[in-house]
């Protein structure tokens, strides 16, 4: 499996993780809008979206997929492209494997999600 087959499969294993609320197409058309940025390098795509809040704007990290070297990569210039567009702070639903890495970069845990069907 080539790397390009390799990411996708991971998209959609995280659009499934994420309760299947979006399908790759629909990510598409975000990109295409401007609703949605991309980033991305070899090993990972970070999907993100800018929401303005009524008190404060902030940057949802919408997905993210492929292996945690290289997501963990994009992190500063994540940061770096939300505070360019007067972002607060960011946000993102992950998984618990994503903690640990995510806290060596400067992320805090705020919140616990809860889901039910």
């Amino acid at each position: 499996m080539g790397n390009q087959e390799h990411l996708l499969t991971k998209i959609r294993k995280a659009l499934r993780v994420g309760g299947n609320t979006h399908e790759l197409e629909d990510i598409l058309f975000g990109l295409e809008t401007g609703k949605m940025q991309a980033f991305w390098n070899d090993g990972a795509l970070i999907i993100t979206e800018i929401v303005q809040a009524p008190a404060r704007r902030y940057l949802h990290i919408f997905l993210a997929a492929g292996d945690m070297d290289s997501v963990m990569a994009l992190d500063e210039k994540l940061k770096a492209f939300a505070s360019e567009k007067g972002c607060e702070f960011g946000r993102a639903l992950v998984r618990p494997g994503f903690e640990k890495a995510l806290k060596a970069k400067g992320w805090k845990r705020k919140m616990i999600v809860m889901e039910y069907e």
